[in-house]
């Protein structure tokens, strides 16, 4: 199983609205057959967990995780163990290298000197099934110790369903945010791109706190949204840049309710 940037072009990467990549038709065809058909008993494990019930919510699970299931899914431990792993993370470093240096000039020594503490994770999800039209996050940023965010998008055939695509933000002014890492004032930036929910799909992105993204609504379905997630965080937990808090509390309060009724729960 060759690592889901072996088909990585340059021509793959762009600066705006914030440094990122997307590959189509990133796995080999015949490895995404296998991981395809492994993802079958994936998705049979969620079913059988209490959340599932829950409206277009994500579950998920990481290496250690696995440690204690008892999925027989062969090629998903080999393809996990790679994405966790160092030489991963050097693979991602070398593409983002350039505005590594220029958005953090220290980060990539501090890796250098502390791999064993940068943590990275390769983690195999989905969200659940939806009763209710509703979206995954509206507008927000990862958390602060992120440095690298990526989805592989694995797309059922037989899937139909409208939605789920990912939108990227450009920043038009001062951002305000609340609860974990909303976008408070949305009116601070508007949609650069739309990366539609399909298969064989990987898309990441260097962590900045310009890197708004969100999640569009899905309809109803019966289907799974299939994904996996990819995160690597800072060596000591530290933030790389601070949230600008939203102090207009009316308006706080309003996001909550909206939030409420439209985000999976």
């Amino acid at each position: 199983m060759k690592s889901i940037l072996s088909k990585f072009k340059t021509s793959d990467y762009k600066k705006e609205p914030f440094p990122h990549f997307i590959i189509r038709g990133a796995i080999d065809d015949n490895d995404y057959k296998i991981l395809e058909q492994e993802y079958l008993l994936i998705e049979e494990y969620f079913k059988n967990q209490n959340d599932f019930s829950k409206n277009n919510v994500r579950m998920q699970f990481n290496n250690e995780d696995l440690k204690k299931m008892s999925l027989n899914i062969p090629i998903w431990k080999e393809f996990m163990k790679y994405h966790c792993s160092e030489s991963f993370l050097d693979e991602l470093i070398n593409i983002f290298q350039s505005d590594i240096k220029q958005i953090y000039p220290n980060l990539i020594e501090d890796i250098s000197r502390n791999k064993e503490k940068c943590s990275i994770k390769c983690q195999p999800g989905i969200n659940t099934p939806v009763s209710k039209k509703t979206s995954v996050r509206l507008p927000h940023l990862d958390k602060t110790n992120t440095i690298f965010s990526g989805l592989f998008y694995m797309k059922d055939k037989g899937d139909n369903t409208d939605g789920g695509d990912l939108l990227l933000y450009k920043t038009k002014k001062k951002k305000k945010f609340y609860s974990k890492a909303e976008l408070s004032n949305i009116d601070s930036v508007e949609v650069f791109d739309s990366i539609k929910y399909d298969k064989n799909v990987f898309i990441c992105f260097l962590n900045t706190e310009d890197s708004i993204h969100s999640v569009t609504p899905r309809n109803e379905t019966k289907h799974v949204r299939r994904l996996v997630n990819f995160v690597s965080k800072t060596h000591d937990g530290g933030s790389l840049y601070h949230l600008n808090r939203d102090k207009n509390y009316l308006r706080v309060v309003k996001n909550k309710i909206r939030d409420y009724f439209f985000v999976g729960r």
